[in-house]
């Protein structure tokens, strides 16, 4: 999709950041790793959530 390979990679998080990525992930129809990945690249502004 963005013409390289993606590269496995360790986050350390609290439980409860680990529950609230998931929630974020869920209201963007995305994996975990795709919400980090479109957040990184900029295509998700910081901040854009769909409920706070």
């Amino acid at each position: 999709m963005y013409g390289e390979l993606k590269k496995p990679t360790m986050l350390s998080l609290t439980p409860t950041a680990v529950e609230k990525l998931e929630t974020l992930a869920s209201e963007f129809s995305l994996s975990r790793s795709e919400l980090i990945e479109q957040i990184a690249r900029g295509m998700i502004p910081i901040g854009s959530t769909r409920s706070a």
